[in-house]
């Protein structure tokens, strides 16, 4: 289960950093 957490907040991380270059 902390497993699962780590990969969501890691997903949403990136899903934020390529948000940001897409808009850069």
């Amino acid at each position: 289960m902390r497993g699962k957490k780590r990969i969501g907040l890691l997903f949403l991380l990136i899903a934020v950093v390529v948000g940001g270059g897409g808009l850069l």
